[in-house]
């Protein structure tokens, strides 16, 4: 009877948890708006075989500076750290983690060439105001792979505008792919008596130079 009440007990935090601050009908329409407009001004011409590198860097600064929630998705990636960190601190890994991010992207959309983008709905995302738009990037010519996107965004309560705070490709979120790889990075760097959080932004400057460098 216990393990019976204690299952039933589960589901139903499973399921609040769930579902617990989903969006209105309202909200969804204009998160999935906010993903439209981006494939309108940005992510169409990212994908567009008429841009080069440099163009894809502008357009991918801009992006990230103005719809993505830096201070968020760093607070997350960085866990405990972040809460240590002081304000000069997290003021440079924010900066140096867009940079990287600019850089290591516009190598990968570099791949693309006239790919045709659509947004297929939405999908509920634990969390308080928080949802999933669903994307698909279809390669052009027969029979080629549709790249599926889920961009996860947020509704901020002082501007009610919806930023991204997360990307899923294949099932693989990147906010929680940053978290593992930079915690293993600064608890490593920790056990050698330094400072973890300067040793990974060392590590994604150097990276971000190298990704330049490659490019030009």
């Amino acid at each position: 009877m216990k393990k019976i009440l204690l299952i039933t007990l589960s589901l139903l935090l499973t399921s609040f948890s769930a579902f617990a601050g989903e969006l209105s009908d309202s909200d969804q329409q204009i998160a999935r708006a906010t993903m439209q407009k981006l494939i309108d001004n940005s992510l169409g011409e990212l994908l567009s075989k008429d841009s080069d590198y440099d163009d894809r860097v502008e357009l991918l600064e801009d992006l990230i500076t103005d719809h993505m929630d830096v201070e968020r998705v760093s607070s997350y990636v960085l866990g405990s750290t972040w809460k240590q960190a002081g304000k000069s601190q997290r003021a440079e890994f924010q900066k140096v983690f867009t940079d990287y991010q600019v850089y290591r992207f516009a190598q990968t959309f570099s791949d693309y060439n006239g790919e045709n983008i659509s947004i297929e709905g939405t999908e509920p995302a634990s969390g308080n105001d928080q949802t999933f738009v669903v994307m698909n990037i279809t390669p052009a010519g027969e029979g080629a792979e549709i790249i599926e996107l889920k961009w996860r965004l947020r509704k901020d309560k002082k501007s009610s505008e919806f930023k991204i705070i997360d990307v899923i490709a294949a099932g693989i979120s990147m906010a929680l792919t940053y978290k593992n790889e930079y915690s293993s990075v600064v608890k490593t760097a920790e056990e050698q008596g330094k400072n973890g959080l300067d040793t990974l932004i060392e590590l994604l400057r150097a990276k971000t130079e190298e990704m330049k460098k490659k490019s030009s």
